[in-house]
């Protein structure tokens, strides 16, 4: 142990499964973790734009002082925003581990560099920016490790964020920067 990768358990009857459509392989663990991640983004959501919890999480984000003037438990409302939070990152955590099969302490540097530049790219504060730009971060890095290999991959991404931050900084949904 001390810091070394271990052996991620298998998805039980997921991991061997294997589809093929022409020219393409997909592996059933994967198509199981594609599905799971849309469904906790979809929970996730709903929780956030049709529940009092999210209507709640959002007035304190917004303005906090004032949501507290409105009677809202900002210190429930933060604590339970913290669990979710971290019951969110264990599922991605358990579900990027599976993806590789292996547990490394070293496994989550990359993937939150790419998280944040999702982040950034999506348009800071916007839930569904971030989604529809990690989806977009994946699927140009699984291009450009077709074209060009393992070693290049992350130069492209970074390029694109270099883009992003040059000709449009707030991101796909990000609202524009004013003074107040």
């Amino acid at each position: 142990t001390d810091g070394s990768p271990l052996n991620f358990p298998e998805l039980g009857i997921f991991s061997e499964a294997y589809f093929i459509f022409g020219d393409f392989g997909f592996r059933g663990d994967l198509i199981f973790i594609m599905v799971f991640s849309f469904c906790c983004m979809g929970a996730i959501l709903y929780l956030l734009y049709y529940t009092r919890l999210g209507l709640a999480t959002r007035a304190i984000s917004q303005q906090s002082v004032a949501s507290l003037l409105c009677g809202i438990p900002t210190h429930q409302i933060n604590a339970s925003t913290f669990v979710l939070a971290g019951v969110l990152g264990g599922f991605a955590g358990c579900l990027a581990a599976a993806s590789v099969g292996v547990i490394s302490p070293l496994l989550t540097l990359p993937l939150t560099i790419k998280g944040l530049i999702a982040a950034v790219i999506g348009g800071l504060g916007s839930i569904r920016g971030a989604i529809i730009a990690g989806l977009v971060v994946g699927g140009l890095e699984s291009i450009f490790l077709l074209i060009r290999g393992v070693n290049e991959r992350d130069i492209y991404v970074f390029l694109l964020l270099f883009i992003f931050l040059v000709f449009r900084p707030n991101g796909i949904f990000g609202n524009s920067i004013t003074r107040d």
